[in-house]
């Protein structure tokens, strides 16, 4: 009830029960800004759920996790996320956007990867930005690949922000770079 008033106040000036304090217009919209701020101080990011190895469900979670400003959980279901082209360019070619937000992706036992296939070009999986937080957890990443003479090299990730991984891990990459 409480996130319906941050995005509609006028419905909200109709629930208040109208009371001698609040039959005044102003105070009734000091009280529904109350509410709302209230409402909007009590809301949590809503969970992102990405399955069957969807990798454009897992760009755009990670897209939408970048810019909501809140702690951020990134469900996978224990399948394989095969990246076969850049999605970002900021730092170098990056499988998926970068990390400017705060993140945890629960792994669940999945795998992110660059295809393996020929002619796959050479990317990094992740980018963690300065400003980016990045958790990964039961996760296995892996043949991530960067080796350009114009970027800082880093095969599974480069990081320059945070990044933790209490129980995840990192195969078969070239030159994997953290700061």
């Amino acid at each position: 009830m409480l996130g319906s008033l941050v995005f509609a106040p006028a419905i909200a000036t109709v629930l208040l029960p109208m009371t001698p304090f609040l039959r005044s217009a102003r105070r009734r919209s000091i009280v529904v800004a109350m509410f709302a701020l209230l409402a909007s101080s009590l809301a949590e990011a809503a969970p992102f759920t990405c399955s069957s190895g969807n990798v454009d469900c897992l760009i755009a979670a990670i897209t939408a996790a970048n810019g909501n400003g809140e702690v951020n959980t990134i469900q996978l279901d224990g399948s394989t996320f095969t990246l076969v082209a850049a999605e970002d360019s900021s730092q170098g070619p990056i499988g998926l956007p970068t990390i400017t937000g705060n993140i945890l992706i629960e792994g669940a036992g999945s795998t992110i990867e660059r295809s393996s296939a020929a002619g796959t070009p050479e990317f990094r999986l992740f980018f963690i930005d300065t400003a980016g937080n990045l958790t990964l957890n039961n996760l296995t990443i892996r043949n991530g690949s960067l080796q350009h003479q114009h970027f800082i090299d880093g095969g599974a990730m480069l990081n320059i922000g945070t990044l933790t991984i209490p129980t995840a891990r990192s195969t078969t990459t070239e030159r994997a770079t953290t700061n």
